[in-house]
């Protein structure tokens, strides 16, 4: 199926992964390779499914893995929550009020 990677790199939403270089194709030139094509899965908490796609030419092999891991993750202590902005967005405009309601009245 090939023997080294190359670097991952997304394709629309997956993330994708191929081998390449792998045995040589029966009666032609090429190399077997495969793509890995991984898709956000949040149900799929434990092992990763893997479904074979399909092949071409009985030299290049497309999979499709799903799993939990190829979501994107946030660190939640470097995210604000709703009320904290709704908090910060009010406090600026109080702040805003008070400074043209005393300059409004010189």
């Amino acid at each position: 199926i090939g023997r080294y990677s190359t670097a991952p790199y997304f394709r629309g939403r997956k993330l994708v992964l191929e081998y390449t270089h792998g045995d040589r194709c029966p009666g032609s030139d090429y190399y077997r390779s495969s793509l890995f094509s991984f898709i956000c899965d949040r149900d799929i908490m434990q092992q990763a499914a893997i479904s074979f796609i399909g092949e071409q030419y009985d030299c290049f092999y497309a999979f499709e893995v799903r799993t939990a891991h190829a979501c994107a993750a946030t660190n939640a202590q470097e995210t604000l929550s709703p009320w904290t902005i709704f908090g910060l967005i009010f406090l600026i405009m109080f702040l805003v009020y008070c400074f043209a309601s005393t300059f409004y009245r010189r």
